[in-house]
C-alpha cells in the first residue's frame, strides 16, 4: 500500500477515535444525569411511602372516630328521651311546690294570719 492510503487510513482512524471519545463523553454525561434522576426518584419514592403511612394512620383514627360516632348516634334517642323525662319531672316538682306554697298562703289568708 502506498503512503497516501496509509495517511487516509490514519485520518479516518483518528476521526473515528475522536468520534468515539465524543460519544464516550456524552455517555458519561448521560450516566451522570441518570444517577441524579435516580437519586431524585428514590427521594420521591420515600416521600410517597411516608405519605401513605400517614394516610393509613389518619384512616385508622377516622375509623375509630366513626365507631364512636355510631355509638353516639345509637344512644342519642335514649338520651333525648331521658332528658325529656328529667325536664318534665323537674317541672312537675316545681308545680307541686308552687301548689303547696299557694295552699299554705290561702290557708294563712283564711286563718287570718295574713
Amino acid at each position: 500500500m502506498s503512503a497516501l492510503a496509509d495517511d487516509v487510513r490514519l485520518k479516518i482512524l483518528s476521526k473515528d477515535v475522536s468520534d468515539i471519545k465524543k460519544s464516550i463523553s456524552q455517555m458519561a454525561d448521560a450516566i451522570t444525569t441518570m444517577a441524579v434522576l435516580e437519586q431524585k426518584h428514590y427521594g420521591l419514592s420515600e416521600a410517597v411511602k411516608r405519605a401513605h403511612s400517614r394516610i393509613d394512620a389518619a384512616e385508622a383514627k377516622t375509623e375509630a372516630l366513626d365507631e364512636r360516632l355510631r355509638l353516639i348516634e345509637v344512644e342519642l334517642p335514649v338520651v333525648r328521651m331521658a332528658s325529656g323525662w328529667v325536664f318534665k319531672a323537674a317541672l312537675g316538682v316545681l308545680a307541686i311546690l308552687g301548689t303547696a306554697a299557694l295552699a299554705v298562703i290561702i290557708a294563712a289568708i283564711k286563718g287570718g294570719i295574713i
